[in-house]
């Protein structure tokens, strides 16, 4: 059964409750970007509920995790635009209440102070994961005395919406602005110019996250047994540059 929050936070609880209510035998959640609260998920682990979280995760939640090496993701990235020559490098970046949004902020300013950059908060801004506020996030960015040179974004999706507000400003990608995003989504291969990215080894993941729940549905009880050691999986991610960042051949 797949089930989609979309984003939501009271669709993703409903959606919690029609699962357990009917009885599912575990679950793998990546939760929605607004997501703060655990306690839903809580009250199923303390109940025994076999839970594996994939990518976003509710950190203070003992139970397996597979997650992205987002932190060292994000220097790729930067340092990849470093070397293409772009010097005024912003961030468009997720929910700071979202660790992976918080990971790929930290690994951009961890590339820039390795590569004696200043970090400017004046080059951070905000979103919420998808193309309509990250259009606005690029506009208050390219609004700037200083407008950037690239973008680094927090997801592909985000990225798509800086796409569209610098074709709407007459802006070249990459000559004009350069840019990077995260996640490798089929469409990337697609847009032109085509995307810049973080692959994210979403199939890989997967499986280690069903392989991780058939440990827990073939012995719940481990879930309320003190003692319990949760396993928490860093998977690499590998960056993938197309034309979007590639400025310099």
């Amino acid at each position: 059964i797949i089930c989609q929050s979309n984003e939501q936070v009271a669709r993703e609880r409903r959606l919690l409750a029609h699962l357990v209510a009917m009885r599912v035998e575990g679950l793998i959640v990546s939760v929605s970007a607004d997501t703060r609260d655990g306690r839903p998920f809580a009250t199923l682990l303390e109940q025994g509920v076999p839970l594996v979280f994939i990518d976003r995760t509710i950190e203070s939640l003992i139970t397996h995790k597979v997650i992205n090496d987002d932190f060292g993701g994000a220097p790729a990235a930067v340092r990849h635009l470093l070397e293409q020559g772009y010097r005024r490098i912003a961030h468009l970046a997720g929910p700071e209440t979202l660790g992976v949004a918080r990971n790929r902020h930290e690994g951009y300013r961890e590339a820039l102070a390795t590569a004696d950059r200043p970090y400017d908060p004046r080059y951070v801004v905000a979103g919420r994961l998808n193309q309509e506020t990250a259009k606005q996030a690029a506009a208050a960015l390219l609004d700037l005395p200083e407008p950037p040179a690239a973008i680094f974004s927090v997801n592909d999706r985000s990225a798509f919406g800086v796409m569209l507000e610098a074709r709407k400003r007459g802006l070249r990608i990459p000559q004009d602005l350069g840019l990077v995003g995260f996640g490798n989504l089929a469409v990337d291969e697609l847009l032109q110019p085509r995307l810049s990215t973080v692959a994210q080894p979403a199939r890989e993941m997967g499986s280690l996250a069903t392989e991780l729940l058939f440990e827990l549905t073939d012995d719940p009880e481990v879930l309320t047994q003190s003692g319990f050691m949760a396993k928490v999986k860093v998977i690499p991610t590998q960056l993938i540059v197309r034309e979007s960042s590639l400025r310099n051949g």
